[in-house]
């Protein structure tokens, strides 16, 4: 294998990674992000509005693969397109304008993948560590620590669902945020187990959201990984919860591809911080695709 290309599919977030292999392991040559926002009008049917980005995207991505004369591609599919009623078709009308013949994994298989990517990064944790992985249609969390992956599990609780259920106001009412935290308090319970077995004292976020909180912490940086403080964190969550539309777009820090997503993520992560004792969040840039790279390489 010379050149490769990891296509990823997510609910909310088109990513492509090209590769070529070194003696090192692997050099990037791409790397590039589409929001085609899969979910965001329904997850259990993709309306044509984002079927059509998606394959916009995927065009883009194609023209990409055949400039740089990728010899490998594979194509990942996650928490949308294998739970939407029209994904199967949808993935036909991906291969006739594209020709990538799209493979489906499930919530398991996926936090394996980003498990390998986030280790490529990571410090080398002795303890166990709590990864976080928001999606669109789902949300991964996997517990391990450099030698060990002690457990794992995919919610559908990823933020295209939250914020079609819970964010209908500006701000975001308290009534909505009280939903939204029984909400997750029905889905998350085998998560607040698993926390309370194995006790992570950091939770590590792979890219996403996660990418937006360290450009606002911590400025933009190039490092793939750094950790920064809980309570570094938690006053600019509550700061962005109580901003309303008109201000987040006009906020510089947040991207305008997260301004309506933004506020449930984040009381996602506020949610998820409040079941264990985390003292750090580290912030991984390498998430699901550079955990397919590293099984090709």
């Amino acid at each position: 294998m010379g050149r490769a290309a990891v296509l990823d599919l997510g609910s909310n977030t088109f990513h492509i990674l090209i590769i070529e292999k070194s003696e090192d392991g692997y050099v990037e040559l791409v790397r590039k992000r589409e929001y085609v926002k899969l979910a965001i009008d329904g997850i259990e049917n993709l309306s044509e509005a984002a079927m059509k980005r998606g394959l916009d995207a995927l065009i883009q991505f194609k023209n990409l693969i055949d400039k740089y004369k990728v010899e490998t591609v594979q194509v990942i599919g996650t928490a949308a397109l294998r739970t939407a009623k029209n994904g199967p078709e949808y993935l036909k009308r991906i291969f006739a304008a594209t020709g990538f013949e799209v493979e489906l994994i499930d919530g398991i298989e996926e936090a394996r993948y980003i498990y390998l990517g986030v280790s490529q990064v990571w410090q080398d944790p002795d303890l166990p560590v709590l990864i976080m992985d928001i999606g669109g249609g789902s949300v991964e969390y996997i517990i391990a620590d450099n030698e060990h992956f002690y457990w794992s599990s995919s919610f559908p609780v990823g933020v295209a669902v939250l914020y079609r259920e819970f964010h209908h106001t500006e701000p975001i009412s308290g009534s909505e945020k009280k939903q939204l935290a029984c909400f997750l308090k029905s889905h998350l319970s085998e998560l607040v187990e698993a926390i309370n077995l194995y006790q992570p004292k950091l939770l590590i976020g792979a890219s996403g959201t996660f990418d937006v909180i360290g450009s606002i912490v911590g400025g933009h940086s190039p490092i793939k990984y750094r950790e920064i403080d809980r309570n570094t964190v938690i006053p600019m969550i509550n700061a962005i919860v109580a901003m309303n539309e008109q201000e987040r777009n006009a906020d510089p820090q947040i991207p305008d591809s997260r301004v309506d997503l933004i506020v449930v993520a984040l009381l996602l992560l506020r949610y998820t911080l409040e079941m264990g004792d985390f003292e750090k969040i580290g912030i991984s840039t390498y998430a699901l695709k550079e955990g397919v790279v590293a099984t090709l390489v």
